[in-house]
């Protein structure tokens, strides 16, 4: 039963969340003809302080209420709903008092230039309202209505996307109107939400359910913050030791293997939280997560095969010939790409205990690997040790979680069986590699072999409605 809900959950999420990535995708090169380079890099150093922003401004609540929906009574899900909306709403405060008295150095920072520090303040009150609007997607995933999730997203996304247009054909207010428009979409949908869900709202406050989920949540945003240094201190080492050619083929390559990020893991991500907690209730619950976890490492390890030995093709078609040396770039970290996945599995054991500075520590000690091997691969390999340097740091997250979780029996995996896995992925590379260099023909027969064995399942999966 729990096989199921979890690939129709991950299937359902991965349709919408795909949808709405290649309308931005195709969206992409409109902006950037538009708004030229310096105005595509003001608008991107401005999206890269509304994500940093984002694990602050959340506090990690909204994981907490899924965790905690599984805990309360049927009664006090209200209070919970109300209590964490409230607890991000107040608890952002002092942040937002911080930000506007230093919104000028902050603009002198980013841009060098103070006269931009008003848009910080669109910027921050924008990912504001974008933190608490976190709640609705945690509500929709906790109580499994992937369908409501997708078309909340879909309209949300939509109606960011017609703002953008507006504010550039109609307005040709630049990066300042798609700023404008982003926050005027965010205060519509607000106040959609709670206008439609006024009971949750009204419900009381719980200081002591705050207080369990700020305990839960708060290691998450030290997480988040260092899978944000995770993801971004390569590009900024690549600019130090070698040439901005080397950054464009890295950051291609990067977006490339993402494929696999957001039309899986992601969707996975949010499928998986709210089963897994089902699971943990079930006196087989172990035999169910090593079920679980077989299959979702064979769908990812052909997944991620499919788009390596296109990885050839697919740099042509969208870069041309002359990033083909991103190819590397992007079988390297696929491999680190299917690490994170696994390692997104092992999650449950620290969630289901608590016990989220465990998450916290790992990803940070990722972090850590990654800015440390940077140092050492990148003066010696460039963009390729950058590569390599993420596949190791996604390497140490999903040893580390995978050999807590077997020596706490939550699944118990034998030594050899975990060393033979991990070094099954680290070996994919070599196949990837060959398979890439050999002809287009060969490479879609392998790709129809590999999608026919995954029909069986998808269609026994998506056959029966699971049970909630």
């Amino acid at each position: 039963m729990y096989k199921k809900m979890l690939a129709q959950d991950t299937l359902l999420y991965g349709i919408g969340r795909v949808s709405i990535n290649i309308v931005s995708f195709l969206l992409l090169p409109l902006y950037t003809r538009v708004l030229g380079k310096e105005g595509y890099g003001m608008l991107s150093l401005f999206l890269a302080f509304s994500n940093f922003l984002i694990a602050f401004f959340t506090w990690g609540l909204p994981a907490a209420y899924t965790r905690f929906y599984f805990e309360v009574r049927e009664k006090g899900i209200n209070r919970l709903f109300s209590t964490v909306f409230w607890g991000i709403t107040l608890l952002d405060i002092p942040f937002l008092i911080i930000i506007f008295l230093l919104r000028h150095n902050i603009s002198m920072f980013l841009l060098k230039d103070s006269s931009t520090a008003y848009l910080i303040l669109v910027v921050t009150l924008t990912t504001y309202l974008g933190a608490i609007h976190q709640l609705p997607y945690s509500y929709y995933q906790t109580t499994r209505q992937p369908t409501k999730y997708i078309i909340y997203r879909i309209l949300h996304t939509s109606s960011v996307v017609i703002g953008n247009l507006i504010a550039l054909f109609y307005f040709k207010a630049g990066v300042e109107g798609i700023l404008y428009a982003n926050l005027t979409v965010n205060v519509f949908f607000i106040l959609v939400w709670i206008h439609i869900y006024t009971r949750p709202f009204r419900a009381n406050i719980s200081p002591e359910l705050l207080k369990n989920a700020l305990k839960f949540s708060i290691p998450l945003v030290f997480a988040a913050l260092a899978q944000w240094v995770l993801s971004m201190t390569d590009r900024i080492f690549l600019a130090r030791y070698t040439t901005m050619g080397d950054v464009g083929l890295y950051s291609l390559g990067m977006k490339i293997s993402s494929i696999i990020q957001l039309g899986l893991i992601g969707p996975f991500m949010v499928a998986w939280p709210p089963i897994m907690f089902h699971i943990a209730k079930e006196k087989n619950n172990e035999e169910l997560y090593k079920e679980a976890l077989l299959y979702w490492s064979a769908i990812l390890i052909i997944c991620s095969s499919l788009i390596a030995i296109f990885s050839n093709e697919i740099t042509i078609i969208i870069g041309g010939e002359e990033f083909l040396p991103a190819a590397p770039i992007i079988i390297l970290t696929l491999a680190g790409r299917v690490l994170f996945g696994i390692y997104q599995f092992f999650i449950y054991g620290p969630s289901v205990e608590k016990k989220t500075h465990i998450l916290a520590t790992l990803t940070t000690a990722a972090a850590l690997t990654n800015v440390g091997l940077n140092f050492i691969t990148m003066p010696l390999w460039g963009k390729i040790g950058a590569a390599v340097s993420s596949l190791a740091s996604y390497l140490v997250m999903c040893i580390t979680l995978s050999l807590r979780t077997s020596l706490k029996r939550q699944i118990s995996i034998p030594p050899a069986i975990t060393a033979a896995g991990i070094s099954l992925i680290l070996l994919l590379p070599i196949p990837w590699f060959f398979m890439n260099s050999i002809a287009v023909w060969i490479k879609v027969l392998v790709a129809l072999i590999a999608i026919l064995s995954l029909l069986p399942t998808c269609i026994k999966a998506l056959s029966k409605k699971p049970q909630n």
